[in-house]
């Protein structure tokens, strides 16, 4: 039978107690009160102490999983998706408020509906100061202010405000040190009350006695103290050890019934940390904490990951609204995992070793932990490709979708899980490039195309200041009576340190960044300013042709600065036509169609530059407002080849302008017999170096003049 602690008392004074200690009982007593209240202050420390530090460690890790899903919102100031995440984030336990602020410090959200704070700066609104700059915590009477800086593509952007009540922690620690006074209060009274009967009965025990109920006393209160230094290490499921059916027993079942509350909410904390909430599928932070254990306990085994990006995801938000982008989220993350499992039944490999993730926005991962031939690799990607492109006669499952994947692996590719993802990033970029909807492995070369890239756009940077830019004319010459009938103006780039770059390389990279609108504004300024010059020297109209990036459109408007500096120098508009590839058909944007239409409207020529080279449909050609085509040099080399078929190809182009009532221009006509055989098959204008080549203006003024017989140019006068 379990005796309660007053029965323990009784006995031990019956028992022990002796009567003429007195002097020494009154010391033990002294002793005993002093033990009460080191044994209060040190437990309610301690507890404080364990249970903020460990709110502030959880808390920490939901912070920077928070920054990491928000860090994209942020950057773009998507204040609907920063609205969704600060209401995940404020169904939180312990969370009483949470905000983001922009780079500035200014608020760009605070968790309510009208956002009353909007454009605040923060620490306007905070109760003390604290560094925005980099992640910190306050500790306040009754809340805990806790700041974490958000960064997106290594930059930081804004930061994240959190408030945590600590009345639940103050209440926990309040509970607990009444537990312990209650008891120690108690324990102290019934003393009292036997050391005055026992001094008068059992004096000669008093010293045994002391001893006795000192060790009965502390014993249980150290391991109240020892528990609770067990659940500041986060240990919550070992019970406290003490004897069942006392105070301090019940004491400690408080304890640990504490503890497993706080367990369950860092569980829910975790949670959220680590999944992405959408699609249950694990996020980056997830990712990086998986593959780090994974290295750290098989270096010398092998992660592949697998980078999936649907293509043209933002139009089918656009289109068909953001709950219909998220259910296809949804359904990708579950039929991707369908794919894998089966895929992994079929090859062998541990479902354990297979994480989803999503790193963000339509960006998808699938990693095996493990190594796998590369044979198993591309069963694995044509499996999931297959969710997008199926074979001849099979259902396309994720309708009206293309998705590109990238793949990288360790350690081949990477010595980490930041590497393999930087470098599945630059594979998934290089499919894009390639005209998506397919799949690239990453290749060291990759990364020395990178760095080239890099290089030649902070080069182009200043190139237009330091006059390395240049345009030269190529004439197009009539194949009936052999008269330049214009020229195509071609940009050149001849840089103080690099050299010559060809357009084909930096042409690409001026598309990707705004330095295409100062290179076309360049561009468009040069050629109209020298349509006057040429005319005058050839003594009747030539047209001039200068090409425009399908880029340009969405940089500033082309039509209105055409039509300006048409304007500006006089210039006839049936002497300027706009040059455009068929990619910039693709985008069939409304933009650059008003603006194609505004220059044909104005008497500019639109030509169809490299046609039959890219992807557009002939049904374009009636939608957009083109004047013309130009036959691209791949279709003219053939033309000597023997083969009548490529002869009846190119004669067929030709027939299709004739038809569609559009003009021709023939290139890459370098000979005479290329020449004859673009005559025979019905071209009527052709350009190439058997005309000449492309020359600076000044260079191409004088040697207009020699053919004519001048000493000099016409006078610009």
């Amino acid at each position: 039978m379990k005796m309660s602690l007053k029965t323990k008392y009784l006995i031990l004074f019956s028992v022990f107690a002796v009567t003429l200690m007195l002097l020494f009982s009154l010391a033990v007593y002294g002793e005993l009160q002093k033990l009460h209240r080191s044994v209060s202050e040190v437990s309610q420390e301690k507890v404080t102490d364990s249970l903020i530090n460990e709110v502030v460690t959880r808390s920490e890790v939901l912070l920077e999983a928070m920054s990491a899903s928000i860090a994209y919102p942020v950057y773009q100031s998507n204040l609907v998706e920063i609205d969704e995440q600060l209401d995940l984030i404020a169904s939180t336990p312990l969370v009483h408020q949470a905000l983001v602020y922009d780079l500035n410090g200014h608020i760009l959200h605070d968790g309510t509906s009208g956002i009353e704070h909007f454009g605040s700066f923060v620490q306007n609104i905070l109760p003390v100061r604290i560094s925005l700059q980099d992640a910190g915590f306050r500790v306040l009477s009754d809340q805990l202010l806790m700041n974490h800086p958000v960064f997106y593509q290594g930059e930081r952007v804004g930061g994240v405000l959190l408030w945590l009540s600590l009345n639940p922690v103050h209440q926990s620690v309040r509970e607990a040190d009444l537990a312990i006074s209650e008891v120690l209060d108690q324990s102290e009274q019934q003393f009292l009350r036997f050391l005055i009967y026992l001094i008068v009965s059992f004096a000669c025990l008093a010293l045994l006695l002391s001893g006795l109920l000192s060790h009965s006393i502390s014993r249980p209160v150290q391991a109240l103290m020892e528990y609770s230094q067990t659940l500041a290490l986060g240990r919550w499921d070992l019970p406290p050890l003490l004897c069942k059916g006392d105070e301090f027993s019940r004491l400690g079942s408080a304890f640990r019934n504490m503890a497993i509350q706080i367990r369950n909410n860092v569980r829910n904390i975790e949670k959220l940390a680590f999944n992405d909430t959408l699609t249950g599928a694990g996020n980056r932070t997830f990712f990086e904490r998986k593959v780090a254990e994974f290295i750290s306990d098989q270096p010398e085994s092998a992660v592949t990951l697998l980078l999936l990006d649907l293509d043209n995801f933002k139009w089918f938000n656009e289109t068909r609204g953001l709950h219909a982008g998220d259910e296809l989220l949804k359904k990708v993350v579950e039929h991707c995992r369908v794919e894998t499992e089966q895929w992994a039944d079929q090859w062998a490999f541990s479902d354990r070793h297979i994480l989803f993730i999503r790193f963000g926005g339509d960006e998808f991962g699938i990693v095996l932990l493990g190594p796998i031939s590369r044979h198993g690799t591309d069963s694995l990607h044509q499996r999931l490709m297959g969710l997008f492109n199926p074979p001849a006669g099979g259902q396309k499952i994720l309708h009206g979708m293309q998705a590109s994947i990238g793949i990288a692996s360790y350690p081949d590719n990477g010595r980490s899980a930041a590497d393999i993802q930087n470098n599945a990033t630059i594979a998934l970029n290089e499919a894009k490039k390639q005209g998506k909807n397919r799949v690239v492995y990453f290749e060291d070369e990759m990364n020395v195309r990178l760095q080239r890239h890099y290089i030649l756009e902070q080069a182009l940077q200043g190139a237009r200041t330091r006059n390395e830019l240049y345009m030269i004319y190529q004439p197009q010459v009539s194949l009936e009576t052999g008269l330049v009938t214009g020229y195509e103006a071609l940009m050149r780039w001849q840089h103080s340190e690099l050299g010559f770059i060809s357009p084909a390389e930096f042409f690409p990279v001026a598309e990707q960044s705004p330095i295409i609108q100062e290179l076309g504004e360049f561009v468009i300024n040069q050629v109209i300013r020298d349509i006057p010059r040429l005319c005058r020297q050839h003594g009747y109209p030539v047209k001039v042709s200068l090409n425009v990036s399908a880029a340009q459109f969405f940089y500033h408007d082309v039509a209105d600065l055409v039509l300006k500096r048409v304007r500006e120098y006089k210039v006839l508009p049936e002497t300027l036509s706009v040059e455009l590839t068929e990619t910039a058909l693709l985008e069939k944007d409304d933009v650059v169609i008003e603006q194609l239409q505004r220059l044909r409207s104005a008497g500019i020529v639109i030509m169809l530059d490299d046609f039959g080279t890219g992807y557009a449909s002939l049904s374009y050609l009636k939608e957009f407002p083109v004047s013309g085509l130009k036959i691209d040099r791949s279709y003219t080399s053939r033309l000597c080849s023997g083969d009548q078929g490529d002869f009846a190809l190119f004669e067929s182009l030709l027939f299709l302008a004739r038809n569609l009532g559009l003009a021709t221009v023939v290139e890459g006509i370098e000979n005479h017999h290329e020449e004859m055989q673009a005559k025979l098959a019905g071209a009527s204008v052709a350009q190439g170096f058997k005309y000449g080549k492309g020359l600076p203006v000044d260079e191409l003024l004088i040697a207009i003049a020699c053919e004519q017989g001048a000493e000099e140019p016409v006078s610009d006068v």
